[in-house]
């Protein structure tokens, strides 16, 4: 895959509430879906209208290269059901339009932001706020930055 500088990448921290980022290096377009108010406002409360709402979401996102999101921490429980819901909504999507799509661990993640493979969520939104040249408040969006970014990274690595 030959990979232009300006290539858009889409960065996301999934969970009910999950941080996204276009990219393309000089513009971004970032923020939080809240997927946990979407599936609380249905009478019949469904994980499944989550995964719909997220498909729906990458469904109005522009033209993209590559799509990037942490790795969840499977610990158990709902959390870990939403968050497999949410991955497997994203590889589908992905290999739907046929864009390139992985992970990458949070600590390799932190490494690559801060030099620190512990750094706190501060230390991650820091950077973020940098990179787009704004304040982040929330630590979801911090992190979709991060991971749209280090996504470019890889794939300028790869050329």
């Amino acid at each position: 895959m030959e990979v232009k500088e300006e290539c858009k990448v889409l960065g996301l921290d999934l969970a009910k509430l999950t941080g996204y980022c276009v990219s393309d290096g000089a513009h971004f377009k970032s923020g939080v879906w809240d997927f946990g108010s979407i599936r609380d406002a249905v009478k019949e409360r469904h994980n499944g209208h989550m995964f719909e709402a997220l498909y729906n979401e990458l469904n109005n996102t522009p033209y993209l290269d590559a799509i990037v999101y942490e790795r969840a921490h499977h610990r158990g429980g709902a959390a870990t059901r939403i968050a497999l819901g949410l991955v497997s909504v994203t590889l589908m999507y992905a290999a739907q339009y046929d864009i390139r799509v992985f992970d990458v661990h949070t600590a390799t993640l932190k490494k690559w932001a801060t030099g620190d493979y512990r750094a706190g969520k501060l230390a991650m939104m820091a950077f973020a706020s940098e990179k787009v040249g704004r304040e982040i408040t929330s630590d979801d969006e911090g992190d979709s930055i991060c991971v749209a970014e280090y996504g470019r990274s890889v794939l300028k690595e790869e050329g």
